[in-house]
């Protein structure tokens, strides 16, 4: 995933767009595991509260569950 540091659009809201797109192309499915957002904030060298608020917005969506990890 890739986040524009130029573009207008907040980076929590480009993570956002890019995951429901990977849904949408059947990359992600239902029971897959995204990564934890530690690891996510790593490879996308975003802050963790940035991939927080994304999961956030899809989890209120509907989109997907947040589980505590164990």
């Amino acid at each position: 995933m890739k986040i524009d540091p130029m573009s207008n659009i907040p980076f929590y809201q480009q993570l956002t767009q890019q995951l429901l797109f990977e849904i949408a192309r059947g990359n992600l499915q239902n029971g897959d595991s995204l990564p934890s957002i530690r690891d996510l904030a790593a490879k996308t060298n975003l802050n963790l509260h940035t991939v927080h608020k994304s999961y956030k917005e899809l989890q209120k969506k509907g989109i997907i569950d947040i589980k505590p990890s164990s």
